[in-house]
């Protein structure tokens, strides 16, 4: 699955549970967001995590990402 959401803003939005893999997320709004979830090869550049919860993400590479937690709690 190859979403591209570059740019939307996801604030405060419920993905939990979504197939996000290859998912382009770059400069995407997420603070706030439940982002529990398949991130493989998700394109997380510039994409704001302030306040976003990652508990129970999968495969993300958060470099490049803006305000991402130090701690993710990914499997």
């Amino acid at each position: 699955m190859e979403a591209r959401l570059g740019g939307a803003d996801l604030t405060g939005a419920d993905l939990r549970g979504a197939d996000l893999h290859y998912a382009d997320l770059v400069v995407a709004a997420l603070s706030g967001a439940y982002l529990g979830g398949n991130l493989t090869r998700a394109g997380l550049e510039g994409a704001d995590l302030t306040d976003a919860n990652l508990d129970g993400v999968i495969g993300a590479d958060f470099t490049g990402a803006l305000n991402a937690p130090a701690s993710t709690g990914q499997s």
